[in-house]
């Protein structure tokens, strides 16, 4: 294992901790308990929860160091020039999502810059899973493949089951940093489960936006699930003994399956702090797999398969 793949790994494990930290300071309210940024030490004018918050700006400094490393490491021994590009891709962005989520402080989190701060923050996790995979040494010595090519079916419906997780992850990052009229979360604005105020189709409270973006999240996660039983599906009937893309197959089913549970149980405990939290970590996680299973159905491709016979893990090492 390479020092490149080495860091890659540990900035993507650190990345999906500091996802956890923000969702569990989202879900406890301390997203102002330090109201001054960039500070890492609770003044006097700490609120509850700063400790949190705290964890959290510290846990984002050591993933900007660790993208900052990754990026020098690819560069310095890496030939392949999608590899360094990606590295600095997720370098600039750390750096573009730190002082956007001191701007969000600032201006005392409005809902729209903490959305879309919620959105960066899934998009530099995925390029992190990225990084840790093709810089691991069964991705440079086969393409990161498990047969002679790609299988562009399966390829296609992969990307479909990735974007549907990060669009269900943009919806459900709008439902949970909003609030209905009452205070209750975002999350609470259909309050049972599995129906909508006790219907298939809540057609009357739909004219609320928030019950029309907690219905939307719903929805959303139906379509997430079909796509995946299909691209599951696909895998097990074409490549059932490949292990490199039946295991991650298995996982996003099994992650998917837990992800649709773990929201009514959201709903139907309330939005406790451990739930949302166990929810934030499971969609986390499928939207690796997915991203593993994607760039392994798309095979060796030229601009992130190795640069030539031995050479990217010579290089590398």
């Amino acid at each position: 294992m390479t020092w490149l793949h080495r860091t890659a790994v540990l900035l993507c494990a650190c990345t999906l901790a500091l996802l956890l930290a923000g969702a569990l300071v989202t879900s406890t309210g301390s997203g102002l308990a330090l109201p001054a940024w960039p500070s890492l030490s609770p003044g006097a004018e700490a609120a509850p929860g700063a400790a949190l918050q705290q964890a959290h700006r510290v846990l984002a400094a050591l993933v900007a160091l660790l993208a900052f490393a990754v990026a020098a490491l690819a560069w310095r021994f890496d030939p392949r020039p999608a590899i360094k590009g990606l590295s600095v891709a997720a370098a600039a962005l750390v750096v573009g999502q730190a002082v956007y989520g001191g701007l969000a402080v600032i201006s005392l989190l409005p809902a729209y810059f903490s959305v879309f701060h919620a959105a960066l923050a899934q998009l530099f996790f995925g390029l992190t899973v990225a990084m840790a995979l093709v810089t691991s040494p069964a991705w440079l010595r086969g393409g990161g493949a498990a047969g002679p090519g790609a299988d562009r079916g399966l390829a296609r419906w992969a990307l479909a089951s990735t974007a549907a997780i990060y669009v269900q992850v943009l919806i459900g990052a709008t439902m949970r940093h909003s609030y209905v009229t009452d205070g209750r979360p975002g999350g609470l604005a259909i309050p049972d489960y599995p129906l909508a105020f006790g219907r298939v189709v809540p057609i009357e409270q739909l004219s609320s936006a928030i019950v029309a973006v907690a219905f939307a999240h719903r929805l959303m996660a139906l379509v997430t699930a079909a796509l995946v039983a299909v691209t599951v599906a696909r895998v097990y009937r074409r490549h059932a003994g490949e292990r490199p893309l039946a295991r991650p197959a298995l996982q996003l089913a099994l992650l998917v399956a837990a992800q649709v549970l773990l929201g009514g149980l959201a709903v139907l405990s309330g939005m406790t702090p451990a739930v949302t939290l166990a929810h934030a970590a499971v969609v986390g996680l499928a939207l690796a797999a997915s991203v593993v299973l994607l760039l392994r159905a798309s095979g060796p491709a030229a601009l992130l398969a190795p640069a030539g016979a031995g050479g990217a893990t010579d290089a590398a090492a």
